[in-house]
């Protein structure tokens, strides 16, 4: 059981020793080989650092968790659940951010079991899901809260895979000498350490699988790209069951003995303002997310907020999104500079679930490298350098040099032949941290992880265009994602980042493009999602349609097939905030059903 301690700062936490710190290089790089002998090794070495905190209401008062006690509760929990015979078994991890999942994730980890973190049911379709996973992965147990148990019990299916389902509750005391019984498993870097199931943005989730190496490699590489070390102090709110948030948030800090202070995905969501101030409060080094966290902060904090805070010591400001948007870190650099934010801070990123997380990231001590591209000959998938301004251009982002023991090769996906430099083909990607495959699906992992090109392999293919320049990688959409309209390659988030400034009546990042098969011909569908004033409004709808069809006639020469306006709140989206675009156009089709075909 996690208990709150107050701590106003972070400088009345211990920090490890230096001795503590050479330590620390050596079980990581030299020895150890999981995420077990990081924790134990660590929890010998400082035992009072608490890697390990969370702003569960978005104030002052810390949950905090030291490596004596994680170390502890895991090894508690881990017998209870060798026990039971755990070892090998799939363990469903259904918590509300904090703490308790942190322990519960090394607890499955202690007991040689396989932790499969995933979001708490909070609408119908989630409940769907818990049980779709169940099945996937043939889960045996699950870890949660009391509270939570007796929730989740009431609404959940009783179909076969839940109704198998063993319960623990790891906010109850533990058994006397639990932990004194744990038996330490034999586990290797091969060993699988969680399943992360994919957000699901364009395709049905899959449980990747992550061995211990995998991390322990992933960890290896950001960390030697963004210049962590023992003193880094990070601020995050992403959610647990997310890879960005599992990996960057938590588990990279626990490794090499940094400090992260966690937040309620909730709290960032209803007041950006809450996470801007724990940032300038506990004087992070490192924080960030997609798009449009950073776009959120601009828009919902006003002058007079900004100037309390203090952003000085935000080195590693990482931005993961596909693709990495100039607008949105201009308008926070330019918003944000009078609180001592740096425009060099910013580190566009980017990785997938299926190399753990890290692929490539930019250097801390320059600014993101940007150039201007011909819209056109990209929608042709081929790169051509603009030395102006015009209105067919288009400013790319690059999302910095393949990390280290990654090689990223650009590959053509309809040939399988590797692209020159001005060419835009799928992203291939081989290195250590790259993930075994889907659980229990060898046809589709054989599919996306064993790509070969001149003989050399396996690659993972990741589904998402894009290019190397100069040894950068820049991000130019997914392919799944692509339309073809009139003979033109046109990518869905272009055409939303110009239909969501059209009109005040569209929600923020109220945006869907997709496109339908009509007669043979792919037509351009644009969902969006009106805004709270505007839905009751039948003029401010017809004015809104108006408004898409012209903005996207302007801006790309194309006619809107139908502009489908939805109700707030109705566009799909992953825990993350993405848009799924494939269960926007289902249903999208279901609305149209007999209508029109897929």
């Amino acid at each position: 059981m996690i208990r709150a301690g107050r701590a106003i700062r972070l400088e009345g936490v211990s920090p490890p020793s230096e001795d503590a710190t050479d330590f620390q290089e050596a079980a990581v790089f030299d020895g150890a080989s999981t995420l077990v002998d990081i924790v134990r090794a660590w929890a010998d070495a400082a035992p009072a650092h608490a890697p390990m905190h969370f702003l569960s209401t978005g104030t002052d008062e810390l949950e905090s968790l030291s490596y004596r006690a994680l170390d502890s509760t895991a090894r508690g929990w881990a017998a209870c659940l060798q026990e039971r015979g755990a070892l090998g078994e799939r363990v469903l991890l259904l918590y509300p951010p904090g703490l308790e999942f942190a322990a519960a994730f090394f607890a499955c980890l202690y007991a040689g079991a396989i932790a499969v973190p995933i979001p708490l049911p909070s609408r119908r379709e989630r409940v769907d899901s818990v049980s779709r996973v169940a099945s996937n992965c043939d889960a045996r147990f699950v870890m949660t809260t009391a509270r939570m148990r007796e929730h989740l019990q009431r609404i959940m299916p009783r179909d076969a895979a839940v109704a198998k389902l063993e319960w623990t509750t790891t906010d109850e005391r533990l058994p006397d000498g639990a932990e004194d019984a744990w038996i330490e498993p034999h586990l290797s870097g091969e060993s699988l350490a969680f399943l992360q199931y994919t957000s699901g943005s364009t395709m049905t989730p899959r449980g990747v699988m992550v061995s211990h190496g995998s991390i322990l490699n992933n960890v290896s590489a950001i960390r030697r790209a963004t210049g962590s070390n023992r003193a880094t102090r990070h601020v995050y709110w992403l959610p647990h069951f997310h890879d960005m948030g599992l990996i960057v948030g938590l588990l990279t800090l626990v490794v090499y003995g940094g400090t992260t202070i966690g937040m309620p995905p909730a709290l960032f969501l209803q007041r950006p303002l809450r996470w801007l101030k724990a940032i300038s409060e506990y004087g992070a080094t490192g924080a960030g997310g997609p798009n449009f966290a950073y776009d959120m902060c601009v828009r919902r904090t006003t002058p007079e907020q900004r100037a309390e805070l203090d952003l000085s010591r935000w080195s590693v400001a990482f931005c993961g999104a596909e693709p990495v948007r100039h607008q949105t870190l201009e308008h926070f650099a330019e918003a944000f500079a009078p609180c001592g934010f740096k425009r060099e801070a910013f580190f566009p990123c980017y990785g997938l679930a299926e190399a753990t997380l890290f692929v490539s990231g930019g250097g801390t001590k320059a600014r993101p490298v940007m150039f201007r591209a011909n819209r056109r000959s990209l929608e042709c998938r081929h790169v051509e350098v603009m030395s102006d301004a015009s209105a067919d251009g288009v400013t790319l982002v690059g999302c910095g040099i393949p990390g280290e023991g990654y090689e990223v090769r650009i590959v053509d996906p309809d040939t399988q032949v590797e692209c020159p430099e001005d060419r835009v083909g799928e992203v291939w990607v081989s290195g250590k941290a790259v993930s075994k495959g889907y659980w229990n699906a060898p046809e589709e992992s054989h599919r996306v992880f064993e790509g070969q090109l001149d003989g050399a392999g396996p690659y993972l293919r990741t589904g998402d265009l894009g290019f190397l320049r100069d040894g950068e990688l820049y991000i130019a959409g997914r392919i799944k994602d692509v339309l073809i309209l009139s003979g033109r390659n046109v990518y869905p988030h272009d055409v939303e980042h110009v239909v969501a400034g059209c009109h005040p009546g569209i929600r923020p990042q109220g945006c869907a493009v997709f496109g339908v098969d009509l007669d043979g011909e792919e037509r351009l569908i644009v969902q969006v999602e009106v805004a709270h004033e505007a839905a009751a409004d039948p003029n401010a709808k017809r004015e809104l349609v108006q408004a898409v069809r012209a903005a996207v006639v302007a801006e790309f020469d194309m006619t809107v097939y139908e502009v489908h306006v939805v109700e707030p709140g109705t566009i799909a989206r992953t825990s993350s905030g993405k848009l799924r675009r494939f269960a926007c156009k289902e249903q999208y089709l279901k609305a149209h059903s007999g209508t029109h075909s897929a």
